[in-house]
């Protein structure tokens, strides 16, 4: 009867041990593959298309790298009116800063398809300096380097 004990002993913590990696490897950071990514996201405001192209590197530590905006093929407006110098301060702040997995944690809020500029990266543990001129354009860039993780995610 002891020996039955023991084995249900062990076993219950070869239970517990399973369930602890598998809860771990569940709840751990959002990871890609090494390589390069480019997503869009658009969106259409009284007749006007608006958005980016997000084009960007991950490496083998997850970190962002090489990030570049551009406007995509359908937009009437490109770029979100952002100015050259202002893209360029905006994405200078991912490359080599930030992982995927904190880039995935920033919230855009949308309404209607549309962002409203309210951005909330409080869970990334990050700063991100956002142009109030531009909330807009940023949230929309933010979409589009999301919606390339995503599209490698549903891939």
């Amino acid at each position: 009867m002891k020996r039955f004990g023991k084995i249900v002993s062990v076993a219950a913590l070869v239970v517990v041990a399973v369930m602890c990696v598998v809860f771990a490897s569940a709840c751990g950071a959002l990871t890609l593959p090494e390589g390069s990514y480019s997503g869009t996201y658009t969106y259409t405001s009284e007749g006007t298309t608006y958005g980016y192209v997000a084009k960007f590197d991950v490496d083998e530590n997850n970190t962002i790298w090489d990030v570049t905006f551009e406007a995509p093929e359908n937009a009437t407006a490109p770029g979100v009116g952002m100015l050259p110098w202002d893209i360029s301060k905006f994405t200078e702040q991912f490359s080599s800063e930030w992982t995927v997995d904190q880039l995935m944690k920033i919230v855009v809020e949308v309404k209607d398809n549309v962002p409203t500029g309210e951005i909330d990266y409080s869970e990334t543990g990050k700063t991100l300096t956002v142009n109030a001129t531009y909330s807009v354009g940023n949230a929309a860039a933010i979409l589009a380097m999301q919606n390339a993780v995503n599209a490698e995610l549903d891939a």
